[in-house]
């Protein structure tokens, strides 16, 4: 399988690319400077695109070709007026553009801070309270890609 992987050079994100890969698929990981995957180069299941994901533009023709988008990263900005929408504006772009690209499937990771209190079990419909504004963005974006 080809998956397209935002966020693959972060903490989870790089343990999902190296899952992957040992797991035998191709990996293409997006990221604004590349040389945060150098613990990939000269690995010819992976390739590094760079790109942002606030400029859809710089990765929509990466994004042809893959079965799979796993979307990790997360955006943030240091102006209030704006945080709250850039990320969600991101990721509704980045899967608006896999879907153009023939993308047949999407997997959005959220946060437990979308959850809280933390429980053991969580379940799907589970109340929903995030703890922090980085818990609002991600439930903000759940709710529009549920959408």
């Amino acid at each position: 399988m080809r998956v397209f992987v935002t966020g693959g050079s972060g903490y989870v994100g790089g343990h999902v690319v190296k899952r992957l890969l040992e797991s035998g698929h191709s990996v293409t990981g997006l990221a604004r400077d590349i040389r945060t995957f150098d613990m990939y180069q000269g690995m010819q299941t992976f390739h590094a695109v760079c790109g942002d994901l606030r400029q859809p533009a710089s990765y929509a023709d990466s994004l042809s070709g893959h079965d799979a988008c796993i979307h990790l990263g997360f955006l943030w900005d240091d102006e209030p007026t704006e945080f709250e929408l850039i990320d969600p504006r991101a990721t509704i772009d980045l899967f608006r553009s896999a879907a153009e690209a023939g993308v047949a499937r999407f997997i959005y990771t959220s946060s437990t801070a979308v959850h809280r209190p933390f429980k053991e079990l969580m379940r799907e419909e589970d109340h929903l309270t995030p703890s922090d504004a980085y818990g609002d963005n991600k439930l903000t974006t759940e709710i529009f890609l549920g959408a």
